[in-house]
């Protein structure tokens, strides 16, 4: 492992949970399914058909962007008691940004999903683009009580590989309790890879659930 790697591992490890959620509770039977960069017409409508097929919530980390050209669509998430993530107006990674940046970025996210669905009370849930941070980004997150989300399982559906080397690849590293998973709304592979992520995560007993009902 590169230094500067073993050191990032090393913050990361050291920042309470309150801040930083990578993974739930190991011992708890609960899992959740993310979703990121969308909201996608058709694309994200069929995640949603499989999701209400199984009764399942999920958590939707949304570009502004993206809310702000699918309004229904974004509605039409909420309404099925999904939850939202933040994941920036634009998706753009925060390396380089002034804290102005990052504040634009998040405080623009804001103003889009309360003029759309103004009585919505969105959690305070952060993903940062690509899942790329440094200090200043978790200095802005502390300072303005946003609970930054990262995951535990790379789905790689964005991966230009088969979905069979895919799934291979996630049953080398199972699925355990506490897990965070990521997927996007916009991948070629999403429907294939969360049905069966779904089918063995219900055949091993885990209970799959919002980002905020997952035990820490």
């Amino acid at each position: 492992m590169k230094l500067s790697r073993l050191l990032k591992n090393i913050l990361k490890n050291s920042i309470p949970q309150s801040l930083l959620l990578q993974k739930g509770n190991k011992e708890s039977k609960k899992i959740a399914l993310t979703f990121d960069d969308g909201p996608f017409p058709e694309k994200t409508d069929n995640i949603l058909d499989i999701l209400r097929r199984h009764d399942i919530k999920a958590t939707f980390f949304m570009i502004g962007s993206a809310i702000e050209s699918n309004k229904d669509l974004f509605r039409k998430i909420i309404d099925e008691g999904h939850e939202i993530g933040n994941h920036f107006y634009n998706h753009r990674s925060v390396s380089g940004r002034s804290y102005e940046e990052l504040d634009m970025e998040v405080s623009t996210w804001e103003k889009v999903v309360k003029d759309i669905a103004p009585l919505y009370d969105y959690p305070r849930l952060l993903r940062f683009p690509y899942g790329r941070s440094d200090l200043k980004s978790f200095c802005y997150a502390w300072r303005n009580n946003w609970r930054i989300v990262h995951w535990s399982v790379d789905s790689r559906d964005l991966d230009p590989i088969s979905v069979d080397v895919i799934i291979e690849t996630l049953k080398s590293g199972p699925i355990s309790g506490g897990d965070i998973i990521l997927l996007h709304d916009d991948s070629m592979h999403a429907e294939v890879l969360l049905e069966w992520i779904i089918r063995e995560g219900l055949k091993s007993g885990y209970i799959f659930s919002r980002i905020s009902e997952l035990k820490t």
